[in-house]
């Protein structure tokens, strides 16, 4: 099957749209949410509105998934989250993290780096 998914201008309407009930959620480390570092791409940053959940804080020291409840845990709260991260590999770890957890997501596959590649798509920096 194919994960659910949006693209960048389903993603715009989100940011747009405070009411939409969705939680955009970027996985990527806290110094690249924020601006403060970003290896990859020309811009630095995140989407406005999204929250940091870094993929790492899904698994044990061994690289194996938290347990279920401390996953569930981690996305309590929000509401039909979409998750993106630099370009879409750890956004669907991080998808298959909720799921074991019982929990359902999207994912913008083209993630941090599609969003950047249009200067007239919304930048913000700093933390949550």
């Amino acid at each position: 099957g194919q994960l659910p998914r949006l693209d960048a201008a389903a993603v715009l309407d989100l940011v747009g749209d405070a009411a939409s009930g969705t939680s955009l959620v970027d996985v990527r480390a806290p110094e690249r949410y924020a601006g403060r570092s970003e290896p990859l791409d020309p811009v630095a940053g995140h989407i406005p509105t999204a929250l940091n959940r870094p993929s790492t804080g899904n698994l044990n020291p061994d690289e194996s998934f938290r347990p279920p409840a401390e996953i569930a845990q981690r996305f309590s709260g929000l509401s039909d989250p979409v998750l993106y991260c630099g370009s879409g590999i750890t956004a669907a770890h991080s998808l298959l993290a909720l799921s074991t957890a019982g929990l359902g997501g999207r994912i913008y596959p083209g993630s941090w780096s599609d969003w950047v590649s249009d200067p007239a798509r919304p930048v913000a920096t700093g933390q949550e």
